[in-house]
């Protein structure tokens, strides 16, 4: 395996820095060693064996320039052999081969200068050197004097265009950086006070495919102001993986076989065995049956595939050579046919450990698919773990600690049992309970194992495996399911799973930046999303209303909305306002189990089914996944798994207890929240999840009191954040720079060299609908990040040139985001999609407030809104209107209100009926009403046949438009709902009437998109032109007319063939002589010979050049873009219409000649129309 050692000495001449770098080389088994800032300008070889360690060695070297810079390449000639060399004074460039796998790569040793300039002027040589030779592997290590993120210096300032430079000349590589180890920074001032990550590796994907997992590790600093980094190449072997069932097996014919018979054979069961175990034990068989079976199909499958390309490679050949019969034709495509088909199961395998679903399947890259699948296994791939303030690097040292640190922090904290007992917590009613209490049903089970895929646990079997195969286990799973039922504890025989690390961060250091995600087995997920839909119907009713997590019906918008209003309330009333934002770190980790059964006890939760939730929560046993290979089983003591559907609604019903104390803390008095306006109640706590703000008065006791209420949990300041918002308080780039990174780092530059244009336009619609959703849903974003997101979409979407330059694109790119159905690609851009998400969401909250004016929600912000200004958020929210109302699109009228008894609808006055006022469609009646501002339930009433309009009239209905009016609002009232129902918001947009984002979308597009005219693909002809002009070279750029020369405007209207031909037929109708010409200017500028001309014929000449000019150009571009031929006749004929056209519009028509006559003799004809035209201008100038 390649180890390279990375190391800037800062002076190569003392023994003790060789002697130290010597010992790095051979602690770590090093057989390249590249030396930056060696301070020599000449460099022998005893002071290179000084640093390597022995005689056996080559090497290549740059001087420097006096007591600045110098670089050194090292390596073991028995594993390394040189090919060539690039020397210059910022890098040395070695091409190597390794000898044990006969692989070439380049090796890039670098010493970056310190000024930016001449860092930017380095990458741009760089990029020329490196995309020289992409297909080899690059391996790009040194001194880069410069960072890539802000948390990547620390102490000094960061400079955000170098940064993006440095990242930019990355991307453009589509180099990676492998996870770094050891430490987070890799040069510290002399004072210590400045640190920087400086020395990194970068690698080509070409490196990569031969080495796909290595790690880089950066070492102690004894002799350096910079840290020596490692990398390693190798894949240590941490142990057996467990079986995995991947869907592709599903396609195979023999499977179905091999399962049936597994699971109609007798096993090795008890008699004492549950049911439980005994469809585990089927499963467990089963399992060794597709693992036999997968064997043998792996062998023979291998085998056939290369018979098949043998097969198909021989009739190529006899193709090139004599030709195919049909019968050797149809075998090749079959053969051809069979290939592609095994070829397409891999690609399903890779897709499965990518976990990525295409929307459309818009490409099908095996090469995308491999990249997704190793950067994923890059990223969580463990090289190392810091323990005690110790690196461990040993496979087994690494699985050992991590299953002592999870088995320690998953033990109670004490064997005292923890009980809470609060009047504030609510309960379910007796017909809830008695829902849940029901037995179990088949197509309970049935909807569970049909549900979304999810990630296999210790079984191994995936719920498409399931669903495949219902029909043979469906019997023993209800079989299991019951059992579990009426003995909960026999579930613990298939309640094991696995944990899952996720890093949390770019470079984990320790266990504590993982995440651990469960993986349950199938049998035990069944279970627990039969009772997670159970508890999902009826947990929003014990639940509180400032919880706005996992409930139905309640909306994540809803916290951050209220945050900010009261902050705008407060601060525009001169109000105390304090606000505590609360981190509960490792919340899901710490609940406590005899806690979390004393709140559901008091909810009303009966024995029964808190049995069940017991049995399946507190037997299972876990085991921790290291680099995809199990440790040791143990026991979990405490904890609400994250991966389990049941897990959210747990933790909800826990979080009760911190609300119920702090309700409790408010009844006493000890704690003061704020007390909204207009006698508002009072609100002191909001959460989501395990996050949660709490508001007060800024009285001194609001310290004590939380602390009192919330000692177990760690309090950090109100960060500016909540839920993953900001607080709207105008600092644009600081507040969206996270989406902008983030969506950088999505829209890769890697990808987009990998991927078709339709598997970019798939990833394009996948970023712009799951990143920034939230954000765009409430507040309003600034047009220049709207610019920002637009333009780097446009980039990755069109891809560059070889050069980096901007690729030439085929079609306008605000076409490119219209609708399909107007024939484009129905990319939504930026600027209406924020909108349409603003509005929508802002939209929903507004009906929120009119629609259910009792709830908690609608209340505060009723209060909070009334008789006061529209700033801050909300005051966005209902701006937005006017935006939309400039493109004639008003939400007014598309929201109507139905009806709620009409005793809150004004008859007259509001719309609820059409998209208009009663008062504006028919204005003479409802001027004769006496009140005009009276209600629906005044101007109905009940009769036998149904409902009845009565009117107050100030004097009698007259008969015809008035009866006729009267007539036809009586009609809507007749179609009035009962008196008892209640109101509701009908959205115009639908046929149901319910809101939808699409049909809002549609509407603002309708409005707001310029029309592209009928649905066709596009233009598969560029103007040439405009080709010419960006410096496209034209293969075939020749004269759409003759198609003889170049095509230029002097060829086509002076010196094309067929152009000339059209100049003789209109030379002949106006009786002149040639013109000799050799450009347009010429020709323009030419005047015709006639012995007779007047300042008539020069007017009639004039006007017949631009006749000729329009005309020729026209049917130019009809023989170009329509495929029409061009003909000279019908163009001569075009011509003499114009001049007529023009002549007649000059004057009165009867006193031009027809048309024959001005055909035969123009010039008589507009020589008598210009004496009459003048004789009458003249006289009217007179009078």
């Amino acid at each position: 395996m390649v180890n390279i050692l990375s190391i800037n000495m800062n002076m190569l001449r003392g023994e003790v820095k060789r002697r130290w770098t010597k010992s790095i080389v051979r602690r770590n088994k090093c057989n390249i060693l590249c030396v930056q800032e060696t301070n020599l300008q000449e460099t022998d070889s005893k002071v290179i064996a000084g640093c390597w360690g022995s005689g056996n060695f080559d090497f290549v070297t740059v001087g420097s320039k006096g007591r600045s810079g110098g670089l050194v390449t090292i390596w073991d000639p028995d594993l390394v052999v040189k090919e060539s060399v690039v020397l210059d004074r910022s890098f040395l460039l070695v091409k190597c081969r390794w000898v044990p796998l006969n692989k070439s790569f380049y090796i890039m040793n670098i010493y970056a200068p310190n000024s930016l300039a001449g860092r930017e002027e380095l990458w741009r040589k760089l990029t020329d050197v490196i995309r020289s030779d992409m297909s080899t592997g690059w391996v790009v290590c040194g001194d880069f004097n410069e960072v890539r993120c802000p948390e990547e210096r620390r102490g000094s300032a960061f400079v955000s265009r170098g940064a993006d430079s440095f990242n930019n000349f990355i991307g453009n590589l589509d180099l990676v950086e492998p996870r770094l180890g050891g430490r987070r920074f890799t040069w510290k001032s002399g004072d210590g006070l400045k640190h920087s990550k400086l020395d990194r590796f970068l690698l080509s994907r070409g490196f990569l495919n031969i080495w796909n997992n290595p790690g880089a590790f950066a070492l102690q600093s004894l002799y350096s102001d910079h840290n020596p980094i490692v990398l390693d190449s190798g894949s240590h072997n941490f142990g057996p993986v467990p079986f995995k069932f991947f869907n592709s097996w599903l396609f195979s014919d023999d499977l179905e076989g091999v399962i049936f018979q597994s699971w109609s054979n007798g096993g090795d069961f008890h008699s004492d065995d549950s049911e439980i175990l005994m469809l585990r034990k089927k499963l467990w068989r089963t399992k060794i049956c597709i693992k036999d079976w997968r064997k043998a199909v792996v062998e023979s499958r291998a085998k056939d595939l290369e018979d098949l390309k043998v097969k198909h490679n021989a009739l190529e050949v006899l193709d090139d050579a004599l030709g195919l019969s049909l019968v050797e034709k149809n075998e090749k495509d079959l053969i051809l046919g069979k290939i592609r088909d095994m070829e397409e199961r891999d690609l399903m395998d890779l897709k499965q450990k990518a976990k990525i679903n295409w929307l459309r399947n818009s490409v099908e890259n095996l090469r995308f698919f491999h990249s997704i699948v190793n950067a994923k296994r890059r990223r969580s791939w463990m090289h190392d773990i810091l323990i005690n303030g110790v690196w461990i690097t040993d496979p087994n040292s690494i699985k050992s600690h991590v299953f002592y640190f999870f088995q320690a922090k998953y033990k109670k904290n004490s064997e005292a049992i923890l009980s809470f007992r609060s009047r504030h917590i609510r309960k379910i009613s007796d017909r809830q309970l008695g829902f849940l209490s029901a037995p179990f049903s088949e197509e309970e089970v049935k909807l569970a194992v049909c549900g979304r895929e999810k990630a296999p646990g210790p079984d191994g079997f995936t719920f498409a495996f399931l669903r495949k195969f219902w029909s043979s286990i469906s019997a023993d799973f209800f079989t299991a399911v019951k059992d579990f039922e009426r003995n909960p504890s026999h579930v613990a025989a298939c309640n094991n799973s696995f944990i899952s690390l996720i890093p949390k961060v770019k470079d984990p250091l320790n266990l504590n930046d993982y995440r651990p995600i469960h993986l349950m087995e199938s049998i035990s997920k069944v279970i627990s999303k039969i009772l997670a839909e159970q508890l999902k119907a009826v947990v929003g009713d014990v639940i509180s209303p400032v919880q706005t997590a996992f409930i139905q019906g309640r909306q994540i918008m809803d916290g951050p909305l209220i945050v900010n209003k009261v902050v705008s309330w407060a601060k525009k009333a001169q109000k105390n306002l304090v606000l505590f934002k609360v981190d509960f770190e490792k919340a899901f980790d710490n609940v406590r189990w005899d806690f979390l059964w004393s709140i559901m006890s008091q909810m009303n939760f009966g024995m029964v089914w808190l049995s069940l939730i017991k049995g399946l929560i507190c037997t299972p046993k876990v085991s921790v996944l290291v680099n995809g290979s199990p440790t040791k089983q143990f026991a979990l003591e405490k904890r609400v798994r994250q991966g389990d559907p049941l897990s959210l609604y747990l933790f909800i019903m826990a979080m009760e207890g911190l609300i119920a104390a702090i309700t409790e803390a408010k009844d006493k008095g000890e704690l003061m929240g704020v007390e909204l306006p207009n006698n508002g109640p009072n609100i002191s706590n909001l959460h989501y999840a395990d996050d949660a703000l709490f508001m007060g008065n800024g009285t001194s006791q609001i310290s004590e009191t939380l602390s009192k209420s919330c000692n177990a949990f760690i309090w950090l300041l109100y960060d500016n954040r909540y839920w993953g918002y900001f607080r709207d308080d105008g600092r644009v780039q600081e507040s969206w720079s996270p989406l902008l990174k983030k969506f950088d780092s999505r829209l890769s530059n890697w990808k987009r060299k990998m991927l078709s244009i339709g598997g970019r336009l798939t990833l394009c619609k996948a970023v712009l609908g799951s990143l920034g959703v939230y954000l765009f849903s409430l507040f309003k974003v600034p047009s220049r990040v709207i610019n920002e997101l637009e333009s780097k979409r446009r980039r990755f979407f069109w891809g560059n040139a070889e050069n980096n330059q901007p690729r030439l694109t085929q079609i306008a790119w605000d076409k490119v985001l219209n609708l399909r159905d107007k024939g484009v690609l129905e990319l939504a851009a930026f600027v209406r999609k924020t909108l349409r998400l603003f509005q929508s969401g802002g939209g929903d909250l507004e009906r929120k407030r009119k629609h259910r004016g009792r709830t908690w929600w609608s209340r505060y912000m009723e209060l909070l809104t009334r008789n006061s200004t529209r700033e801050g958020t909300w005051g966005k929210i209902a701006g937005i209107q006017s935006a939309l109302e400039n493109s004639n699109l008003c939400l007014d009228g598309l929201l109507q209100r139905r009806f709620e008894g009409g005793r809150n609808i004004m008859f007259w006055k509001d719309t609820w009926v059409g998209n208009c006022t009663l008062a504006d469609r028919f204005r003479r009646i409802a001027a004769l009403d006496v009140n005009i501002n009276c209600f629906i339930a005044d101007c109905i009433s009940t009769s036998e046949v149904g409902f009845r309009f009565c009117g107050s009239w100030r004097r009698e209905i007259r008969h015809g438009r008035e009866a006729d009016e009267v007539a036809v609002i009586a009609s809507y009232c007749c179609n009035f709902p009962s008196i008892d129902e209640g109101e509701r918001w009908r959205w115009g947009l639908t046929s149901n009437g319910l809101f939808s984002v699409a049909s809002l979308r549609k509407a603002i597009d309708d409005m707001t998109l310029r029309r592209c005219g009928p649905p066709t693909v596009w233009n598969r002809l560029l103007p040439s032109k405009n080709l010419l002009e960006r410096g496209v070279s034209l293969e075939n750029n020749r004269c759409e007319l003759c198609h003889e020369a170049r095509e230029s405007g002097d060829h086509i209207f002076v010196n094309c063939r067929k152009a000339t031909k059209v100049r003789c037929v209109v030379n002949n109708w106006r009786n002149l002589l040639p013109m000799n010409c050799l450009n347009v200017k010429d020709f323009w500028d030419t005047t015709p010979t006639d012995k007779n001309r007047t300042s008539v014929d020069k007017c009639l000449t004039e006007i017949t050049k631009q006749a000729y000019f329009w005309a020729i150009w026209t049917d130019r571009n009809e023989a170009a873009f329509n495929d029409k031929p061009f003909n000279p006749l019908r163009v001569a004929n075009v011509i003499q219409l114009c001049v007529y056209l023009w002549c007649i519009s000059r004057g009165k028509k009867d006193r031009c000649r027809d048309r024959l006559s001005w055909l035969c003799n123009p010039s008589f004809s507009i020589r008598t129309f210009y004496r009459e035209y003048e004789y009458e201008h003249v006289n009217e100038k007179t009078r």
